[in-house]
């Protein structure tokens, strides 16, 4: 049998839409799994939800309801078995016209092998779908994480549907779906929607997002959407792509970045999420810490009752601060190295360390 690699791009996709709603002329019909057009050897419940897929023969189970286009979300979970998990056009070949994620992590496409692709799922994993009908993508998430992007030439004049196919032929394969009637256990990806929805609102776009230094850290503000269920902050370091989420679940209209270099300029945008649907992003606002370039001495007394004096900038002082209350929080390492550039002779490099739990009290004396 050949086999034809697929070309697969690690990539995260941004689309900034300037519409709050998205209409799709598609099926309004309840998807579930067909209780009529699937293979052989399964049994269905909980609303033709969960599906029990076991022994030999075609073993696959697919939805009742198919796209030709339009971009699309779903997730099927893995209760048990040896799931593949992707898109079909029909209900008895394995691979013929059918894309598939295997829990091995492998990827087939129509009649191949299948390559290497992303990673192992199993027993409880959450596998979201992310199919681009109008593009011919497919992107699979593990528990909401990207495995990738594939574009693995879905013929985009056929008819596909989700499809789930068990690739043991000793042992019983049961998973669940959920195609959207309900929410989604993890975030539908930006320009997505429900597979089970013809009609889905996104929220209200957030405006007049503001970002100020504070210190440290860059506070971020941002005006009330009144029909979002929390929002999602995306920083970068450049001002064309902002697509590192470092906050999620927000329920306020603030929020405070402590994770900062002074000197840097950080660009964010916030989306608002409803019913796990994402808006748009809002406007790009960006701020920087400057660098204190004041210097200081530092005391610090330790509990054997000596004291250490460093002279430092007040940016490096700042820096020590932050260690001294991340610690006290728990979090960080339990000492702090300074270096000791006046005795270096001979070596090339010389540091102290000192032990958190030995720090009686400290003293910064700024000019």
């Amino acid at each position: 049998m050949k086999h034809k690699r697929n070309k697969i791009i690690i990539m995260i996709a941004l689309s900034i839409l300037t519409i709050s709603t998205i209409n799709i002329s598609a099926s309004t019909d309840i998807v579930t799994f067909d209780t009529i057009n699937n293979g052989t050897n399964y049994t269905l419940s909980n609303g033709d939800l969960t599906a029990d897929i076991f022994g030999n023969g075609s073993r696959n189970v697919i939805a009742n309801v198919g796209k030709q286009t339009g971009k699309w979300y779903w997730e099927i979970k893995a209760d048990s078995g040896s799931p593949f998990i992707g898109i079909g056009t029909g209900d008895n070949d394995i691979y013929t016209n059918s894309f598939l994620y295997g829990h091995y992590a492998y990827f087939h496409a129509k009649n191949n092998m299948g390559e290497r692709y992303g990673s192992t799922f199993g027993d409880g994993n959450v596998i979201g779908v992310a199919l681009d009908l109008d593009l011919g993508k497919i992107e699979f998430f593990i528990d909401g994480v990207s495995q990738g992007v594939l574009e693995p030439e879905i013929d985009t004049s056929l008819t596909y549907y989700p499809k789930v196919y068990n690739g043991s032929t000793t042992s019983s394969t049961i998973i669940t779906a959920n195609f959207g009637a309900t929410a989604f256990e993890h975030q539908i990806p930006n320009g997505y929607i429900p597979y089970n929805n013809a009609t889905v609102v996104q929220p209200n776009i957030p405006t007049n997002l503001t970002a100020t230094q504070s210190s440290n850290s860059i506070v971020l503000n941002w005006d009330t959407i009144t029909d979002a269920d929390s929002y999602t902050i995306l920083r970068s370091t450049t001002s064309g792509v902002i697509d590192t989420v470092i906050a999620s679940s927000i329920t306020g209209t603030t929020y405070t970045d402590t994770n900062v270099t002074p000197g840097v300029t950080y660009y964010y945008v916030v989306r608002a999420v409803k019913s796990g649907v994402e808006s748009a992003d809002s406007n790009i606002a960006s701020a920087m810490v400057e660098e204190n370039t004041n210097f200081a001495n530092l005391q610090i007394k330790l509990s054997t009752t000596d004291i250490y004096e460093y002279r430092m900038t007040m940016t490096d002082v700042d820096a020590f601060k932050n260690w001294y209350v991340d610690r006290s929080n728990g979090t960080g390492l339990p000492f702090y190295s300074f270096p000791d550039d006046a005795n270096i002779e001979p070596y090339t490099d010389v540091n102290e360390y000192l032990i958190f739990d030995k720090i009686v009290w400290f003293k910064v004396k700024e000019y």
